[in-house]
């Protein structure tokens, strides 16, 4: 979710490639969804990123949608967002339903309103394979950048911003960070603020989606570290242990920040789609 312009209105939303995308203006090359990391293991996360505007055209990508998948896309506006909701709506069914052994638009999706979106449906317990998938996976998109993860049975999430002006920055972190954040923000130079509030925001948000809360959950009732020079970790949780807590900063393109968080005690694999 991007903050600052949206702040009133939070909104929650989860090996060799054989096939890649050109190096996009971004700065990054991705794997085209031809690529293939393997099977969703047990404690493996599995995190996408993908240049949607690398496809011309959307077009063929609308038979994997849903009905009320199409008829959102026909909302907006702009033809460019437009394009950009529907490649990103085919690359989650199409990543689903390599995990699930499914047809994409097979697939029922929970979109979760106020709550984490879900598979749902008669495959939401078995998928064709007959194996229980209890699939998380969590998505966040920036223009026209999309990140994508997954894993078996493990809560998690991401949020991806690309980096924007933000002269309120402080009157921002002041009103949603938790005081410990927002003390460390204001003890950073003036030029290093706006970095420091996306890293923040950012690993905020991807606790906030792997819980699975949306707007239950305040960004203050809960502490993250961001600091230059310090590891990224959740440092304080209201309603949980943080020691069952991972946040893994995920380095994209310069001007993006973007970050994973896993709730799993123990170790886990994590295999990323781009380079």
């Amino acid at each position: 979710m991007q903050p600052p312009a949206a702040m009133m209105s939070r909104r929650p939303d989860c090996d060799r490639p054989d096939v890649s995308l050109n190096a996009s203006l971004h700065g990054f090359t991705a794997p085209g969804l031809g690529a293939d990391l393997g099977p969703l293991l047990p404690r493996t996360v599995h995190v996408w990123a993908i240049n949607v505007d690398s496809q011309n055209d959307p077009n063929p990508h609308h038979a994997s949608l849903s009905p009320a998948e199409w008829r959102r896309a026909q909302g907006f506006r702009f033809e460019r967002d437009r394009h950009r909701f529907i490649a990103r709506r085919d690359a989650l069914r199409q990543l689903l339903g390599r995990y699930l052994a499914l047809e994409p638009a097979e697939i029922e999706i929970d979109k979760g309103e106020g709550r984490k979106p879900a598979v749902a449906g008669p495959h939401r317990k078995y998928g064709a394979t007959g194996v229980p998938p209890d699939i998380q996976f969590s998505c966040s998109h920036s223009e026209g950048l999309a990140l994508l993860a997954f894993a078996h049975g493990i809560p998690v999430g991401v949020d991806l911003e690309r980096l924007r002006p933000m002269p309120e920055v402080e009157d921002v972190a002041r009103r949603f960070f938790a005081p410990r954040e927002y003390r460390a923000l204001v003890d950073m130079p003036l030029q290093d603020r706006p970095a420091g509030f996306y890293k923040c925001w950012t690993r905020k948000e991807a606790v906030v989606k792997a819980l699975g809360l949306g707007l239950a959950m305040p960004l203050d009732s809960f502490t993250v570290s961001f600091a230059p020079g310090r590891p990224a970790r959740l440092l304080h949780l209201d309603a949980g242990d943080r020691n069952n807590w991972t946040l893994v900063p995920l380095q994209l393109s310069p001007g993006y920040f973007a970050a994973l968080a896993i709730c799993a005690r123990r170790p886990v694999n994590i295999v990323t789609s781009w380079r």
